[in-house]
């Protein structure tokens, strides 16, 4: 069965196939969210980690975000993610152009799917700014991410 480039899943120590442990994407929000913030863009958290506080909890395995990108500067924010994030297709940055959406892997292989919005009405609906703190379960710690 061949997968879309949405779907993610990782190759375990037996080289049999499984998905993303939820702190795997959890952490790989946090490297994202703090490249956003280091450049001062505007984001925020989407799909099914904004599920987690907005809707119905559900397990995701993979990490959507919209930053405001604007028109006609996807290429700068594509190109700036691609220097954290591998790219999970070919000529990303073409289809980011075209399709405004990023397809990134983090460094522990989770999937990131970022929409370049243009609007920033868009982004506003999306979010209501809110900070949320998510205790990492074998760490401690605290990851304020926003969604």
């Amino acid at each position: 069965m061949r997968q879309s480039p949405g779907q993610v899943s990782l190759n375990n120590s037996d080289g049999l196939k499984r998905q993303p442990a939820v702190i795997d994407v959890i952490q790989a929000a946090a490297e994202v969210q703090n490249v956003c913030q280091s450049h001062d863009w505007q984001f925020c958290f989407i799909g099914g980690l904004a599920l987690q506080r907005w809707g119905e909890p559900r397990r995701t395995v993979d990490v959507d975000l919209s930053v405001l990108a604007g028109f006609g500067d996807e290429e700068k924010f594509a190109d700036v993610l691609l220097e954290y994030f591998a790219a999970r297709i070919s000529d990303a940055v073409a289809f980011a152009r075209e399709r405004r959406v990023l397809l990134l892997r983090s460094t522990k292989g989770v999937g990131i799917d970022v929409a370049l919005a243009a609007l920033r009405t868009k982004l506003y609906l999306l979010s209501a700014r809110l900070t949320l703190f998510i205790r990492l379960m074998f760490r401690c710690e605290h990851v304020p991410l926003k969604i």
